[in-house]
């Protein structure tokens, strides 16, 4: 992706120089993109706290630890700040049922 970055430069520059409203279509394009982007984006896979991780050493163990954490977390109202939530900051965790958890950042 970060090879074709031209491309888009070269679309952008296109539009702004030679297409009519060189002021708003370039951007109604970009907003195009985005959201096409965002569609199929809303439909990736939501993952689990019982999902193995490539990293995990003992999958099991791995899973009855991040189970136990989350769990301390939602019952005690607290914020985690874990390195690899999607997200910028702390995240606070609440159970949607015994075995479901949502992530409110």
């Amino acid at each position: 992706m970060p090879s074709q970055i031209w491309l888009f430069f070269l679309v952008g520059g296109a539009l702004i120089q030679y297409a009519p409203f060189p002021m708003y279509l370039s951007f109604w394009v970009l907003a195009a993109v985005i959201a096409s982007s965002l569609v199929p984006a809303w439909f990736l896979a939501r993952h689990t706290p019982d999902e193995a991780c490539t990293f995990d050493l003992e999958p099991k163990a791995a899973r009855v630890s991040r189970r136990t954490v989350l769990s301390a977390a939602a019952q005690a109202g607290d914020t985690l700040l874990p390195a690899h939530f999607a997200g910028h900051g702390g995240a606070s965790i609440a159970t949607q049922e015994a075995t479901d958890f949502e992530v409110n950042q």
